[in-house]
């Protein structure tokens, strides 16, 4: 059996304070069992970066999300990041609560927001729907798009379904195991 590849998820105080605390029973309902997550609290936000860059150059780590506020990470932050997900070969997401004003070295930039989903026959409340929009992309087309999360299937569907691949495969992936789908 493969190994499976663990995520952190780096919040500092304030965003805490400002978002709340992760869900263990809804991250498990979509794939990420709390057994898999490591979830780092730190006192400031310049913590939180350096944690983030350790974490990504970590190869048994599969993703790393940072919450930021949006001015801590500047360009040479943002740079240091990206060569240490290089080395390391995992994906490294850093979550706004709004839009920061200041440019960016990532390859993309999402917005994304909760939408309004589908009924079920009954009448009920529908699947997870978020609206996405890809407002950044360095190696192709921008976009918008709706998922919504099927619990059943433990993945994101689309409507209607994308004809093009979102972002490009990462050029120095080749050599890493292909992950397994959850469930």
């Amino acid at each position: 059996m493969p190994s499976m590849q663990g995520a952190v998820w780096i919040q500092p105080d304030f965003a805490a304070a400002e978002a709340g605390f992760l869900y263990g029973p809804g991250l498990d309902l979509i794939g990420l069992p709390m057994e898999r997550l490591v979830v780092l609290r730190v006192p400031r936000p310049r913590d939180a970066l350096w944690a983030m860059e350790e974490a990504l150059k970590c190869r048994a780590v599969g993703a790393v999300v940072a919450e930021l506020a949006g001015e801590e990470a500047d360009l040479t932050a943002m740079r240091r990041l990206a060569l240490a997900a290089r080395e390391g070969g995992g994906l490294g997401l850093i979550l706004h609560q709004d839009c920061p004003s200041q440019p960016s070295t990532a390859m993309t930039r999402w917005e994304v927001a909760s939408a309004r989903g589908a009924r079920d026959p009954f009448g009920g409340l529908g699947p997870t729907t978020f609206a996405l929009s890809l407002v950044k992309n360095r190696r192709g087309r921008t976009g918008q798009w709706r998922l919504s999360w099927d619990h059943h299937e433990r993945a994101f569907v689309t409507a209607p379904a994308l004809s093009l691949p979102v972002a490009a495969t990462a050029f120095d992936r080749s050599s890493r195991p292909q992950l397994a789908r959850a469930g």
